[in-house]
């Protein structure tokens, strides 16, 4: 995913939910976050997969988990962001 003065992944010019990711119960899934605004610090976080992480400007944060529970969760900046209400309609569907 890219956080940019665009949101997530150009999320300011899409429809919401955006961006989407969609897995299957027991698959291992690795996220790698780039903030690449190059002033603004940026927030990740995914219900019940992800606890919160700030990246300042130009860093990166990866983590990979296993989707263990059906269902949909939320994907959002855990921070407040001058883009944050275009970084907070993200979502890990967790296929049944």
């Amino acid at each position: 995913l890219v956080a940019d003065e665009n949101g997530y992944n150009d999320s300011m010019h899409h429809s919401r939910p955006w961006p989407i990711i969609q897995v299957s119960p027991g698959e291992t899934v690795k996220i790698v976050v780039c903030n690449l605004d190059p002033v603004s610090p940026h927030g990740f976080e995914i219900n019940n997969y992800v606890n919160p992480v700030q990246l300042t400007a130009g860093q990166s944060f990866a983590t990979t988990f296993v989707t263990d529970r059906p269902g949909n969760y939320s994907m959002f900046c855990s921070i407040f962001c001058p883009v944050h209400p275009y970084m907070v309609n993200g979502l890990l569907v967790v296929r049944a």
